[in-house]
């Protein structure tokens, strides 16, 4: 008996797997456009900042993490304050290309444009306590000195002089 011939065709294409939808991510916002947006909610934005923030690109991230959001100003501005002693922290973030980066992830994450405020905490000083006329008298005009003030303001610092015996101690055998 003869063999038919059996016709063979294309493979029948498997059933394609089940994969579920991804969104786009931008590389300034990582994981982030994953998370579920908190909406324009300060509260909601508040509790999602330290794990939004950590997500983004390390030199993004160190930036960000002392950063704490404290208002909604008006549609689309959000108000951001560093923690204390690192007002560094925002004259870093105030540059254009970095402002630019934050706001760019911010927008990812909310889903929404969004811009950003900087406010410097109050500095507030405690009066001085009363100086003995002896000081104020070998007060040298250092605190006038623009470094000085610089320093004074950036560091949150506090200018203290050191006076320092120009004698060698008397040294005993």
């Amino acid at each position: 008996m003869p063999a038919e011939p059996v016709e063979i065709g294309p493979p029948e294409p498997a059933p394609p797997a089940a994969v579920p939808p991804t969104r786009p991510t931008s590389p300034e916002s990582g994981a982030a456009d994953l998370e579920e947006s908190p909406g324009w909610d300060l509260a909601a934005i508040i509790r999602g900042w330290s794990r939004w923030s950590a997500s983004q690109a390390p030199d993004l991230a160190s930036k960000l993490g002392p950063l704490l959001p404290s208002a909604l100003d008006g549609p689309g501005v959000l108000v951001i304050e560093p923690s204390p002693g690192y007002n560094w922290v925002v004259d870093a973030c105030e540059r254009p290309e970095l402002r630019q980066r934050i706001e760019s992830a911010l927008r990812g994450w909310l889903g929404r444009p969004v811009e950003i405020r900087f406010v410097r905490p109050e500095v507030v000083q405690s009066p001085a306590p009363p100086r003995h006329p002896a000081e104020i008298a070998r007060d040298d005009g250092i605190g006038d000195d623009w470094l000085v003030k610089l320093i004074v303001e950036r560091f949150e610092a506090k200018p203290v002089r050191v006076d320092v015996d120009d004698e060698p101690a008397s040294q005993t055998l």
